[in-house]
């Protein structure tokens, strides 16, 4: 098969969970003997190490291989407030078909999509179709492409949304998340207020509009997806509640990779002294990464406790670096920086319990199965894909209230290491699944 993978971002310039299984994906498909290209929103820095391979009026790209896989990385030029809401203008479809053709491949027999951007759009795929008309399109539901907060959260509360978007319903959401007013406010405002398209004014005065065209390109996008995957059972409800024909739906729980499940290190090791909790992830505060923070600060340092982390600050998250700094004073935390998935799984292999303290519906957090797979104990938020998961790695896994420093606190202070073993998918498994998927619709 030809195959085109669609994603936010790409290695080396972006690293997180959807870079390690859009990149593993890519693997595995190139070793099945087929001819696999990555096209993927780039950071700027690409541009000062690539040379331009193409470039119209509406987009940019450079060209270049990571691990044996091609790489087109891709920039959008100019996207009006309008545009980021509805993902669609009718010209970009031509700017499209440029790059596409550009590819040095011949037709498409998939394009499986891990995003929803401006981007990554209609657009694009409109495109794909007018140059290979039989192509199969998948979508990949990674982070909360429904939701127009992008957090799949209730109202200003850390609670699942469980709501059927509607204008009014989604409107006062962001209200109440803007101006920290609750929903019983915010709700019978909305009914009021007008929608205006008027692109010379404020986005504040537009925003009803604008949530009303961010719905309505969910939907658009769904008009042209053959078949979804999901990495839970809450997501696969949340597209149900979107009327996404179920039949659509296929869940495919998240694997880990191979060298997270070559165990190196006999449980017993894991009654040592001092006893050590692992982060691992962005320092970003929808992961919590604040409140691990404020949380391991009000505890006492004792030689007994310390704490790992891997990862790095994202742009914009300003706002979390006063609680990095403060928390660089300790003598009980070890700062290793961004590692790779070999070195993550070696590190990962030495601790007794991995935190993760998310403060959004995490999709199916596949740092969790990476955890378990690993031998370690799990201390997790009780929200969206995180209770799902510790519902099915049970014996290994302790909940605390999302965003309740206290709460972790105590969960950090009486953890008892549970000595048990659990095996979870590996990404082979999950990929061959997909493949499978591929194959299925392509002969339908």
């Amino acid at each position: 098969m030809n195959i085109l993978l669609a994603t936010y971002s790409y290695y080396p310039y972006q690293w997180g969970g959807s870079e390690v299984y859009v990149s593993g994906l890519a693997a595995y498909l190139q070793q099945q003997g087929n001819k696999v290209c990555v096209i993927a929103g780039m950071a700027p820095e690409a541009y000062a190490d690539h040379e331009l391979w193409f470039e119209n009026d509406y987009l940019k790209a450079v060209q270049y291989c990571h691990e044996g896989i091609t790489v087109i990385g891709v920039i959008l030029k100019h996207t009006s407030t309008s545009q980021i809401y509805t993902r669609f203008k009718p010209a970009w479809i031509t700017a499209w078909a440029g790059v596409i053709q550009n590819i040095t491949f011949d037709k498409w027999n998939i394009l499986h999509i891990h995003a929803h951007t401006s981007l990554i759009s209609i657009a694009m795929l409109a495109a794909a179709q007018q140059h290979s008309p039989a192509v199969k399109i998948i979508a990949s539901y990674h982070t909360p492409l429904s939701c127009v907060k992008n957090t799949l959260l209730n109202n200003n509360r850390l609670v699942a949304c469980t709501v059927n978007p509607s204008t009014n319903i989604c409107t006062s959401c962001v209200l109440s998340g803007k101006t920290n007013l609750p929903f019983s406010i915010t709700r019978p405002l909305t009914e009021f207020m007008p929608s205006i398209k008027n692109e010379n004014l404020p986005t504040a005065l537009r925003i009803k509009f604008l949530i009303a065209q961010h719905i309505r390109s969910f939907k658009n996008l769904d008009a042209s997806i053959d078949q979804w995957h999901v990495f839970s059972e809450q997501i696969k409800q949340v597209l149900i509640i979107n009327k996404i024909n179920p039949a659509k739906i296929n869940l495919l729980r998240h694997g880990v990779n191979n060298v997270f499940l070559d165990q190196t290190l006999p449980i017993a090791t894991y009654k040592k002294t001092p006893v050590i909790f692992l982060y691992v992830g962005r320092f970003a505060k929808i992961k919590g990464f604040h409140t691990l923070l404020k949380a391991w600060r009000s505890l006492h340092e004792i030689k007994e406790r310390q704490l790992w982390i891997i990862g790095e600050i994202q742009n914009g998250e300003t706002a979390i670096e006063k609680e990095i700094s403060k928390a660089k004073q300790r003598n009980d935390i070890t700062w290793f920086g961004m590692k790779t998935q070999p070195v993550i799984a070696t590190i990962m292999q030495q601790v007794h319990c991995t935190i993760i303290p998310s403060e959004w519906v995490e999709i199916g957090p596949l740092v969790f199965h990476e955890a378990i797979a690993s031998g370690t104990d799990v201390i997790a938020s009780d929200i969206g894909g995180c209770r799902e998961l510790a519902k099915i790695y049970a014996s290994k896994t302790t909940l605390f209230k999302p965003g309740d420093r206290k709460q972790l606190m105590k969960s950090i202070v009486n953890f008892k290491f549970s000595n048990t073993f659990h095996l979870p998918f590996s990404e082979t498994d999950n990929f061959k699944e997909v493949n499978k998927s591929y194959l299925s619709l392509m002969n339908k």
